[in-house]
């Protein structure tokens, strides 16, 4: 589940980042179908209680020019 939220929350050469809100509602809406109910319920839980992956949300590899 962590992966799923940060691949999608985070800037990728690319696409940029789809932010947090993006991730959980992807998670939420394929809960209980693609995504098992209680690790969703969990996931979106902690996120709301503040936690965050620690990226440095200003560095963009896609707006930085980074090579592939």
């Amino acid at each position: 589940m962590a992966d799923v939220v940060e691949a999608m929350s985070q800037p990728r050469l690319y696409r940029p980042a789809l932010g947090i809100e993006a991730a959980l509602a992807e998670i939420t809406t394929g809960s209980g179908t693609l995504y098992d109910a209680q690790v969703v319920s969990s996931c979106v839980a902690v996120f709301k209680a503040g936690f965050n992956f620690g990226h440095d949300h200003e560095s963009d590899p896609v707006r930085d020019g980074a090579d592939s």
